[in-house]
């Protein structure tokens, strides 16, 4: 299955570099010099945090909140059971979010080079969706209550953007 996946690539690489005279690699090549100029004006204490805050403002308030909750939840868990009850999927997303982030490879507009980890963020927060009760026991509160208050913040979220967008 690789060795055709890996055949298939180079056979499209090299037709498309005879047929159009387009050469990856030098694309390539030419991206890693325009990246280390543009990050030669960017100081990376500053875009650190700036680079979590594009992520997890591209991935929407209701994500970031059962996210948050999932963080508190994992928090309180390992406390009391020790790192056996550790949610590998939320540990090994938060792990990789983190290294990208520290590494400072990219200072800037990370919101769309980092959306391939978009759907297991997704994953990890609406794994969180299960145990979501905002006050247990009551019926006025139940999950459906719950699902609404998220539905109601991606609703504000999508407003807000779009009145920002349209003053700029």
């Amino acid at each position: 299955l690789y060795c055709t996946t890996i055949g298939q690539t180079s056979t499209r690489c090299i037709g498309i570099t005879f047929l159009f005279g387009f050469n990856i690699i030098e694309v390539f090549r030419r991206i890693l010099i325009h990246q280390e100029v543009f990050n030669q004006s960017r100081v990376y204490s500053t875009w650190v945090v700036r680079n979590l805050y594009d992520f997890f403002a591209f991935l929407g308030v209701p994500i970031c909140f059962l996210l948050a909750r999932k963080l508190i939840w994992q928090f309180k868990k390992v406390k009391e059971d020790g790192i056996k009850q550790l949610d590998v999927m939320f540990f090994a997303s938060a792990l990789t979010l983190v290294i990208l982030d520290v590494l400072g490879v990219t200072r800037g507009e990370v919101a769309r080079m980092w959306m391939f980890l978009v759907p297991l963020a997704v994953l990890v927060g609406v794994s969180e969706l299960k145990d979501l009760d905002i006050l247990k026991g009551k019926v006025l509160f139940s999950r459906s209550f719950s699902i609404v208050l998220l539905l109601f913040l991606q609703f504000a979220q999508v407003v807000t953007y779009k009145a920002f967008i349209n003053l700029h």
